[in-house]
């Protein structure tokens, strides 16, 4: 079936509309009087999906329940690939003008039919449906609930986060462009980047070569020979990045989505965990870099990337004429959860953290680019001193703190404050250490519900 016209509230991304600046536009609320509705499903639109579709525009409330939502699973769960995700992302919009109470309803009939296994999935795939009808804009968080919240979960411990939006730049010829290729394989390999920064598992990158690829192959060559390797199947690599300032970047942003979407339905890749964007001149064509107001709309819909996929971001960029920071609007670092430097100083290559909103600065990493088959590759330096809160380093201050007191339980803080770590990072390796069963927890006190006053306790059982 075609896809209908869309209203100018915003494009369609994968299920999910954009507004011109990035930001998600409800389906149930509209600022110009449209609203946008996907109808394409690769031509296997059911019919029963598209009438309530279409007749949700008017009545939602009396059209739709859970219970007819979930009379349409059946069907669904015969689709494969490509049609099975467009209808699950047009799902998405039904599902968005269910009531929260009904929406969880629904996870039973997901389960019976295999489209999910874990409530983890479950929860992921809900949290890209639209606010429920009437849902407030501003959630409001009692401080017991803040306490509660996850801690910050780091893909590249200290260095780059899960969603976070991060900056790497330099001059020309500062290596910049070798240090995130060094930084790629080791984030594809799950190994320790730049002799200091655990990389927590194997990563699923995209690399968005906006300038072109000519002169990568070799570059990507030397990296290759340096880990003996021929292929990374978790690394996808791009010939352009998508648009993120011009009047087409809803649309660029959303074809990007739609088609990581597909290649991941199909099995030909995993969920994305790193979009790098080399460089973010070439994503933002026809922007001013010095008006905060065109880096605004710059960074919206960068923020909307790292929401539509569930997905960190690295933008390179080039430093001022003065190489004393980046090049552009203030706006941009503000705006950073993490931003890198790159130069040459006496001699050598130095990677500095200008900022690290989430911890600990850390001290600068020296190195040098030794040549390698037809080009050169990075050659780290010895750390000239320890990462603050190294993730191997805090583990095995937590176990050996656990095992010289072994049966005694400690809550995160006092743990935290023993190995001399922020609370965020410890409660991060204690969960670690947790799921590789080297130690355990409980709540303090079982029969209740965990809260600030009743937190989890960490411990390793005396030895028999």
């Amino acid at each position: 079936m075609p896809e209908k016209e869309k209203a100018t509230v915003g494009k369609t991304v994968a299920g999910t509309a954009l507004s011109a600046n990035g930001s998600e536009a409800h389906p149930h609320h509209s600022t110009d009087g449209g609203q946008t509705y996907p109808t394409n499903l690769g031509g296997q639109m059911l019919g029963e999906l598209q009438s309530l579709l279409e007749q949700a525009k008017v009545e939602p409330a009396d059209i739709l329940s859970a219970k007819k939502v979930a009379a349409l699973l059946p069907q669904v769960a015969t689709y494969q690939g490509l049609a099975l995700q467009a209808a699950l992302d047009s799902l998405r919009i039904l599902i968005g003008y269910l009531p929260a109470d009904e929406r969880e309803a629904l996870y039973p009939a997901f389960v019976e039919h295999k489209l999910f296994v874990k409530h983890a999935d479950w929860e992921q795939y809900l949290a890209t449906c639209p606010e429920p009808p009437g849902a407030p804009r501003f959630k409001p968080l009692t401080l017991a609930e803040l306490l509660l919240l996850p801690p910050k979960v780091w893909l590249i411990d200290q260095l780059l986060g899960a969603g976070d939006l991060a900056m790497l730049y330099g001059p020309p010829g500062s290596g910049k462009t070798f240090v995130v290729i060094d930084l790629l394989f080791a984030a594809c390999l799950g190994k320790q980047f730049a002799m200091r920064f655990d990389v927590l598992r194997p990563l699923t990158v995209a690399y968005a070569a906006g300038e072109g690829v000519s002169g990568l192959p070799a570059r990507f060559a030397a990296a290759a020979e340096h880990h003996g390797i021929d292929n990374l199947p978790n690394l996808t690599v791009f010939d352009a990045a998508p648009q993120l300032f011009d009047e087409s970047s809803a649309d660029s942003l959303g074809r990007f989505v739609t088609e990581w979407r597909e290649r991941q339905a199909a099995g030909q890749t995993g969920a994305l965990d790193l979009l790098v964007i080399d460089t973010m001149h070439s994503a933002t064509l026809g922007a001013d870099e010095n008006s905060a107001q065109d880096m605004g709309r710059v960074l919206n819909m960068a923020r909307a990337a790292t929401k539509l996929l569930g997905c960190t971001v690295l933008m390179l960029h080039h430093s001022n004429k003065q190489g004393t920071a980046e090049r552009g609007s203030s706006a941009l670092k503000g705006a950073m959860d993490t931003q890198i430097e790159v130069k040459p100083v006496a001699g050598k290559y130095v990677m500095r953290c200008e900022k690290l909103k989430d911890g600990e600065q850390w001290k600068d990493q020296t190195f040098d680019l030794v040549a390698m088959g037809e080009s050169v590759r990075v050659w780290w330096d010895e750390p000239g001193g320890e990462l603050p809160n190294s993730s191997g380093k805090l583990a095995a201050k937590l176990v050996a703190e656990l095992q010289s007191r072994p049966g005694k339980r400690f809550t995160a803080k006092q743990l935290a404050e023993a190995a001399g770590a922020t609370q965020n990072n410890t409660s991060n390796a204690l969960a670690r250490l947790v799921e590789k069963g080297e130690i355990k927890r409980s709540l303090q006190d079982e029969q209740r519900e965990p809260s600030n006053r009743n937190p989890w306790v960490f411990y390793v059982d005396p030895a028999s």
